[in-house]
Parts: C-alpha cells; structure tokens; sequence
C-alpha cells in the first residue's frame, strides 16, 4: 500500500509539474523547431520571390532575429502569437527586399538583390520595435 501511495504521489508531482511547465509557456525543443522553421520559411519564401541574396553575416543576423522572435514566444504564456510572429517576419522581409543593393551575379549579369549586414541594420532600425523580434 505505501508503495501504490508513493507512486501516486510522483504521479501526482509529475502532472502538476507538466501542468505549470506547459502552463508558464514553455515550449519543448520540436515545437520550439517547428516555430523557428515556420518563421524561417516565411521570410525565406519572400526573400526568394524577390531573387534576394543574404550574405552570410546577414543570413547568421536574421537567424539570430528569428531565434530572438521565438525566445519571447517561447517565454509567453500559451506560446505567444505565432500568426502575428509570421506577419511581422514577413514584413521584416519584405524591408529587407526594399532595402537591399542590386548587383549583377554570373555570366549571364541576371541582376539580383544583395541583403548585407548593412542592409539588415537598416531594415531593423527602421521596423523594430517589431513583435516578438526586436
């Protein structure tokens, strides 16, 4: 008997702590991953549409800009709002577009749009504050 009684009370301890994790906000690492590759998809696909290039300084800022993102959604109760965490990225994105620098790429001089550390300064200077990124 004190040995069912034992087990429940870790059952019990278990559950409440499960209950105040999830209820704090916390996220486990896939959902944490699902939401940092949602965010990073979106803006990935409107950089691509506009034929935007990052270098890699830009591309490591804006990983480090969405990992930010998804720390405050992380930290907020019920997750946050990953609806507008998606708008606002796109849109962080989408300043990136308007302020990149075209140049010619190749043999062929296709112009593309280069997003450089400067650029992304930009975009955030003029965007941030900018839920739940910056």
């Amino acid at each position: 008997m004190t040995r069912n009684l034992k087990s429940m009370q870790a059952l019990k301890h278990s559950l409440l702590i499960g209950v105040l994790v999830f209820g704090l906000g916390f996220q486990t690492r896939e959902s944490r991953q699902s939401t940092t590759q949602i965010l990073t998809s979106a803006a990935q696909k409107i950089l691509n549409a506009a034929g935007a290039d990052l270098t890699k300084e830009a591309q490591s800022s804006l990983s480090d800009f969405i990992e930010n993102g998804v720390n405050t959604l992380s930290a907020e109760n019920g997750g946050g709002d990953i609806k507008l965490a998606t708008n606002n990225i796109e849109k962080f994105a989408r300043e990136l577009v308007k302020k990149a620098k075209r140049t010619a790429k190749g043999s062929q001089f296709v112009a593309r749009l280069i997003v450089d550390q400067e650029v992304f300064e930009a975009a955030r200077f003029s965007l941030c504050p900018l839920y739940p990124f910056c």
